[in-house]
């Protein structure tokens, strides 16, 4: 108990995947969802909590049979990698999400949501091995600090791309911030790869 390199590992998930959260759920998907995907006048923000509901519902259904999956056969760190490579390839797949394609940006926002909320669930069930029951709240508030700094990191990677334009009129450049937190995602996640 209590490696270090395991420690880190298991942190950086949360760095990595704040990238995700910050700027697909909370600043810039959401918001080119609303203005730029959705046509004017059809409730973008219904739609987006409908898209919201689904993922969730799918999530409260099966995370504790992958869960289950995870302990009883002892594949929790390849279900963690396969969760997590799956939430990159539907961030990434937002790209084609452009202004009008509401019903494919939707199905690749539950996907990826979907997907990051079982990551991010299989990456918490490590936290109780890491080390003796004192410490943990160290090593989690730990993970936590790595987390918003890692949504800054996002972010500040993808600003300068949106500049204060989510319509249709900068389509390009706000599909292009999917790609970039995709890759910021799977990039900063090596190091869970490497040493959880």
């Amino acid at each position: 108990m209590n490696n270090k390199k395991e420690i880190f590992g298991w942190a950086m998930f949360d760095f990595a995947n704040s990238a995700y959260t910050t700027n697909i759920v909370t600043v810039i998907f959401v918001n080119y969802f609303v203005q730029g995907i959705v046509p004017e006048g059809s409730h973008g923000k219904t739609l987006w909590g409908g898209g919201i509901f689904v993922s969730n519902l799918l999530i409260i259904l099966s995370a504790p049979i992958i869960g289950a999956v995870g302990d009883f056969s002892g594949s929790r760190k390849k279900l963690l990698i396969t969760t997590c490579l799956c939430c990159v390839i539907g961030t990434a797949g937002l790209f084609l999400a452009t202004p009008g394609a509401v019903v494919l940006a939707l199905i690749l926002f539950v996907i990826s949501n979907y997907f990051f909320q079982i990551s991010e669930s299989l990456c918490s069930s490590f936290l109780p091995n890491l080390a003796e029951p004192s410490q943990l709240g160290k090593i989690s508030g730990f993970g936590w600090a790595l987390g918003y700094i890692g949504g800054l990191v996002g972010l500040v990677l993808c600003l300068p791309f949106v500049g204060d334009d989510f319509g249709p009129d900068n389509q390009f450049n706000m599909r292009l911030t999917n790609i970039i937190t995709a890759a910021a995602f799977l990039i900063a996640a090596i190091p869970t790869f490497l040493f959880l």
